[in-house]
């Protein structure tokens, strides 16, 4: 017997079910992730250049890839997506393609924890505005993780009433799922979501009812855990104090704390390796984390001291808004470390330095006596484009030498005189073909002292002499007007490096907001510079120029063109004009709040049959598919690949980029009618073989880290190869065949050695 509710919903995570609520498109193009393609800042190589990013991160560990040592696996608060990051030969490796096995649509929170002591971390998430929602881990150590919801909404028996209710957390929150009283099953720690600062403690009645852990069967069995109440920032009542004891009776000045105004997180750990379990706790509109230190009573949980400045034997997190606190392995010497980072959706009052909101604190202790040393503000961060907040990139060849050179504007960063933004220049020291990008700086042509917020950046031609020019588009910092500014080239030819003076900026005139995003392009072929406006609102608004003079004089077309009208599920609509197949027809790119992709010709009427989605291929899981981005992005495209390959630069709101690689049009895979046969599977013996059904012309053997690890190049197209598995360590390989009529196929095998 399990406990469940009969109307539980039961499935495995397949890719049909993860993006079965994206729009029916007609085809489909497929792209390359661009991850190897080298960034370096002061002569190091950034390893996780392209992963776009960290903000509002939440941590936990689990083995990915069945190799038997613990991977990471991170959730962004601030954009709902999932990073999760491979433990490969002492390093971490960003293996985004580990997300897409995951359920999808995760919101606010994500808790991995073994709730029915099988040995495999289930999934705990926020589930509406304030449940608890519970995927187990049916993966059973083999193959690929498959999950199954358990519990749309965890219920639980009230304290007073004994009526069942839902189990409610709130969605700023970040609640403690743990064994609290040790009797092998996991119980609920959560802040009241309609009184103060009580802890409210729901404990698990699996064991008592059932014998056995795998059920979530809660019964309310504290209004105030530990004794406690929080009353502001590092201010708490304890034992029979009551908030109104204390600092002048705080709780009459600040009412707002009544309603739990804000969010609060929880970590429940022994962090004093006394043997009784301690609480870590940060709250929105707070600096830093408070450490309450449990002292029993007769047994029961007693918070009798609070340290506001923790860890207080290394650098404290005492500027660190909101934290949320964690634990994981950083290093992988399998002993969990602290992590710490702001739990907030967005920047309140730009308190938050999200260059550097990755706080890792190095366990030098052991797991019963942590020792907490701090190590780092930028976890894995420091090894990425991180520019903040709201990446927002543009391609050029700004010093003439052939290539294009990465932009990217952000919202801002916290200077001494103010939160203002830069443009970061990342200069392509490589080829058209073959990039390689070098920091040059954060703040070119000193545009932070323009004190702008959400600073974009634009190339393009606007007043036709043949030269790019830059415009830039912000919000003043003062006034929170929008503008755009205009930087003609004073070069003196188009092969000249670019020559753009701070002091001749011109102000141009267009209705928008800092919100909305930019696309320049003569649509009407008038040998005029017009512009596409993507809105907040999720439309398109075509503004056409005019005038043949500078500057241009816009008015108003269309303000849905494309078939781009407002909606609900495409909010901060993003586009960028295009030439995917290199043929002169112009096409948009665009992506919005669902995250997704799409594009279609620029006199497309918004029909999915005008519409395409972009995939991506997932070795994992042998197909191509729709290409998820977080729910706000911003999109830049140029040849860097090669002049028949767009490439589209991604911003995320993390402050990091990614890059992809786009084919032509692709109304099929060469070598979908090509199956693959592999045995043994799992391969326990010393050779594997890989049969065909057509001829193959060479074999990759790649480990899940993207790693080449055995490759074949046949001497004659053959349909049968022989693999030496002996040699491949114990774990999970893609198999990808090329084929003689070109394309290519994959399958995957599980080694045991």
């Amino acid at each position: 017997m399990t406990g469940f509710p009969s109307h539980c919903i039961y499935f495995a995570v397949l890719v049909s079910l993860i993006f079965g609520l994206l729009p029916e498109v007609r085809a489909q193009r497929i792209g390359s992730w661009g991850a190897s393609v080298p960034v370096t800042v002061d002569g190091n190589t950034l390893s996780l250049a392209w992963a776009g990013g960290l903000n509002s991160v939440q941590y936990n560990s689990i083995d990915l890839n069945n190799d038997g040592q613990n991977d990471l696996l991170l959730f962004d608060r601030s954009s709902n997506t999932l990073h999760p990051f491979l433990r490969q030969n002492n390093q971490w490796v960003y293996a985004q393609e580990y997300a897409a096995l995951f359920p999808a649509n995760l919101q606010s929170w994500v808790l991995l924890a073994d709730y029915d002591n099988d040995g495999d971390q289930d999934l705990f998430t926020a589930s509406g505005g304030r449940g608890i929602s519970t995927y187990r881990n049916d993966s059973a150590g083999n193959g690929l993780l498959t999950w199954t919801l358990v519990a749309e909404t965890i219920r639980t028996t009230a304290f007073v009433s004994g009526a069942t209710v839902t189990l409610q957390v709130n969605s700023s929150d970040y609640p403690a799922i743990v064994d609290i009283d040790q009797d092998g099953d996991l119980d609920v720690i959560n802040y009241s979501v309609i009184g103060s600062g009580e802890l409210i403690l729901h404990e698990n009645q699996s064991i008592e009812q059932y014998g056995h852990a795998d059920s979530l069967v809660y019964r309310t069995t504290n209004l105030q855990w530990g004794s406690v109440e929080e009353c502001d920032c590092g201010l708490f009542a304890l034992d029979d104090q009551t908030c109104d004891d204390l600092n002048g009776g705080s709780r009459k000045l600040n009412q707002a704390k009544l309603q739990h105004i804000g969010g609060k997180t929880l970590l429940v750990l022994d962090a004093d390796g006394d043997g009784d379990l301690d609480v870590l706790t940060g709250d929105e509109g707070c600096l830093g984390i408070a450490f309450l230190e449990n002292e029993p009573v007769n047994g029961q949980v007693f918070f009798q001291r609070v340290t506001t400045d923790y860890p207080t034997n290394t650098l404290p997190a005492t500027s660190l808004f909101f934290p949320g606190a964690y634990l994981a392995d950083g290093d992988g010497d399998n002993v969990p470390d602290l992590m710490l980072s702001p739990n907030a959706s967005t920047n309140t009052e730009d308190a938050i330095d999200f260059e550097r909101s990755s706080w890792w604190y190095r366990n030098e202790g052991t797991t019963q006596n942590p020792r907490w040393n701090w190590s780092t503000s930028g976890f894995l961060q420091e090894d990425m484009i991180d520019v903040g907040e709201n990446a927002a990139p543009a391609l050029a060849d700004y010093d003439a030498d052939g290539d294009l050179d990465l932009f990217i504007g952000n919202r801002g960063v916290q200077r001494t005189d103010g939160y203002y933004a830069g443009l970061h220049l990342y200069e392509n020291v490589g080829t058209s073909r073959n990039p390689s990008f070098q920091f040059i700086t954060n703040n070119y042509l000193e545009l932070s002292e323009w004190e702008l917020q959400e600073l974009k950046p634009y190339f393009t031609d606007i007043d036709q002499d043949g030269l790019m020019d830059l415009l830039i588009s912000g919000r003043e910092a003062v006034s929170r007007e929008s503008r755009l500014y205009a930087l003609l080239n004073q070069a003196d030819r188009p092969e000249a490096p670019y020559e753009l003076l701070t002091r001749q900026r011109q102000a141009l005139e267009l209705a928008f907001r800092s919100e909305d995003n930019l696309a320049f392009y003569d649509v009407d072929q008038d040998q005029q510079m017009d512009v596409l406006v993507g809105k907040q609102s999720g439309n398109l608004v075509y503004y056409r120029n005019q005038t043949e003079n500078f500057p241009p004089q816009w008015v108003q077309e269309d303000d849905a063109f494309a078939g781009f009208d407002r909606n609900a599920r495409g909010l901060f609509l993003t586009p960028a004009v295009v030439d995917s197949n290199g043929d002169g027809s112009a096409e948009i790119i665009s992506t919005d709040v669902s995250g997704s992709l799409l594009i279609r010709p620029i006199d497309s009427d918004g029909t999915e049959e005008t519409v395409d989605t972009i995939l991506a291929q997932n070795e994992l899981l042998n197909d191509a598919v729709p290409v998820q981005l977080g729910q706000q992005s911003w999109l830049a495209s140029g040849t860097l690949a090669g002049s028949n390959r767009v490439s589209v630069v991604v911003g995320s709101q993390r402050g990091g980029v990614s890059l992809l690689h786009l084919n032509a049009d692709s109304g099929g895979n060469p070598g979908e009618q090509i199956a693959l046969l592999i045995y043994p599977n799992p391969a326990t013996e010393g050779i594997t073989t890989l049969e065909a059904s057509g001829l193959m012309r060479s074999v990759q053997v790649i480990n899940t880290a993207g790693q080449i690890m055995q490759d074949y190049v046949l001497s004659e197209p053959l349909s049968e190869v022989n693999l030496e598995s002996a040699t491949l360590p114990t774990g999970l390989y893609i198999i990808r065949a090329f084929l003689e009529q070109g394309g290519a196929v994959s399958t995957k095998l599980l080694v045991h050695n």
